[in-house]
C-alpha cells in the first residue's frame, strides 16, 4: 500500500502495472492483488481496470491518505531507516 499511497498522493491516481507495484514493494503480484481487493472492499480505494492486461487505475480518497499519512509513513520510515 505504501507504493500506491505515494503515487496517488503525488499524482492523484496510480496507474503502475501490478508487476511494477509488487517489484517496488518487494512482494508478489498475488499479494498486490489481495491487498487491492481487501482495501477496495473496505472502501479505502477504487480500482478500475483498463483494457490492458495487468494494468489498473487506482484512486483513493486523499483525506483518507492524509489521515494515515502520519502513522503509515512514520512506521514505514522507522522500519526502513
Amino acid at each position: 500500500m505504501a507504493v500506491i499511497f505515494r503515487v496517488v498522493k503525488r499524482t492523484g491516481q496510480c496507474t503502475l502495472p501490478l508487476e511494477r507495484i509488487g517489484k517496488i514493494a518487494g512482494v508478489s503480484i498475488s499479494t498486490v492483488q489481495h491487498t487491492l481487493r481487501s482495501a477496495t472492499a473496505k472502501g479505502h480505494l477504487k480500482v478500475s481496470r483498463p483494457h490492458e492486461r495487468g494494468k489498473v487505475c487506482i484512486s483513493m480518497d486523499l483525506e483518507w491518505i492524509d489521515t494515515l499519512d502520519q502513522q503509515a509513513w512514520a512506521s514505514f520510515e522507522a522500519d526502513n531507516a
